[in-house]
C-alpha cells in the first residue's frame, strides 16, 4: 500500500479470496501437497531464516523432498496420493472450495 503496489481493498481481497479462502478448506500440509513440496521446500530454504530462530527447512518437509515426494504431482507427500487418490483429493478439494464460495458469496 505504501509503495502503491496494492490498494487497501486489494490487501483484503488477497486474504479473503486467496489465503483465507484456501485455509478454510485445507490445512497447511494439504496446501503444501497441492502446491508441491518441491516448491514449498525451495521457498522455505530462504524464507525460514526470517520466520524462526533455526532458519532451517522443517525436517519433515526435507525428508519428503529428499525422497522425491512432492505431493499430489508425485503421488506422495504429507499424504498418500497413489492410484486414483490424487484425482479424488483434487475433486474433494474443488467441491469444498465451491461449497464455501456459494455459502459466502451467493
Amino acid at each position: 500500500m505504501q509503495s502503491g503496489v496494492i490498494s487497501k481493498e486489494g490487501i483484503d481481497d488477497v486474504m479473503k479470496y486467496g489465503l483465507g479462502f484456501r485455509y478454510a478448506c485445507l490445512g497447511p500440509l494439504e496446501v503444501s501437497d497441492f502446491g508441491g513440496l518441491d516448491t514449498f521446500y525451495h521457498i522455505s530454504s530462504y524464507l525460514m531464516k526470517n520466520l524462526c530462530n533455526s532458519g532451517d527447512v522443517p525436517e519433515l518437509m526435507k525428508q519428503h523432498y529428499d525422497a522425491g515426494e512432492y505431493g499430489v504431482k508425485s503421488g506422495a507427500g504429507f499424504y498418500d496420493y497413489s492410484g486414483d487418490k490424487a484425482q479424488q483429493a483434487t475433486k474433494e478439494r474443488d467441491e469444498k472450495f465451491l461449497k464455501l464460495y456459494h455459502a459466502l458469496y451467493e
